[in-house]
């Protein structure tokens, strides 16, 4: 079993005009749909910090556009998704979708290696994922 720390935005809208856009990540854990991960906040906005476990799969699916047509490409949205499986390496990956003129973004840390990706085909997606920490790759200053 292997158990993630989740941090950051979970979900967020902003009213432009007469639409509402919405952005959010939705965390399905071994088939499940994890609820109540992290608290709404003064904003409407639900984002904090949480832990997932998960045996065989966790899938993240992100998605962005006005309410109700979230990842249509016609209204300006995009979706993405990303699976992870458990693994004995710590690995640090940031996840992030546009808002309009902001961006929401969640952490996901622990022991899992990223299993596929997927997302729409007018985006480049694999812009908005962002591996923090992975291993063998060290940072070194030279003076």
């Amino acid at each position: 079993m292997a158990r993630v720390k989740i941090s950051g935005t979970l979900f967020a809208k902003k009213r432009i005009g007469r639409n509402v856009y919405r952005a959010y990540f939705v965390i399905i854990s071994d088939g499940r749909m994890i609820r109540n991960l992290v608290d709404k906040n003064s904003r409407g906005d639900y984002g904090g910090d949480g832990e997932v476990e998960f045996t065989r799969t966790l899938v993240i699916h992100a998605k962005y556009g006005p309410s109700g047509l979230e990842g249509v490409k016609t209204f300006g949205g995009l979706w993405y998704s990303i699976v992870l499986v458990p693994s004995d390496t710590y690995r640090e990956v940031k996840l992030n979708l546009p808002l309009r003129d902001e961006e929401i973004s969640i952490e996901i840390r622990g022991n899992f290696d990223i299993e596929r990706t997927s997302g729409c085909s007018w985006y480049d997606t694999l812009s908005l994922i962002n591996l923090i920490k992975q291993p063998g790759i060290t940072s070194s200053s030279s003076a």
